[in-house]
């Protein structure tokens, strides 16, 4: 047997020409999305994560990052640095919440 018959069979071979290959393509972008299909990232409706949820999110995160026998320094830093960061939002918020006087 030959070699090249044995990795390209001939009754594999395949005698697409461009035009079948540009006129499938052509085809399957121009259908509409079938019902049921999964909906496109600008469809998507996102719902907001309160801060005192994002708060428990990171600190779950840090936790388990600490408890890894080989935890990453770099990632611990990182998450540390957005725990401040959540922080720091959660006090604007409190404080944009709090009434004040022309004394305070």
């Amino acid at each position: 047997m030959d070699i090249q018959n044995l990795l390209n069979p001939p009754e594999e071979a395949i005698q697409d020409t461009s035009n079948d290959l540009i006129a499938h393509v052509t085809k399957v972008y121009s259908e509409a999305p079938k019902q049921g299909a999964k909906d496109t990232p600008e469809e998507r409706v996102v719902q907001p994560i309160s801060v005192g949820a994002a708060l428990v999110a990171v600190n779950q995160l840090l936790q388990f990052e600490e408890q890894q026998e080989d935890a990453d320094v770099a990632i611990l830093n990182h998450l540390q640095q957005v725990r401040k960061n959540v922080v720091r939002q959660r006090l604007r918020e409190q404080d944009s919440a709090t009434p004040r006087t022309l004394d305070s």
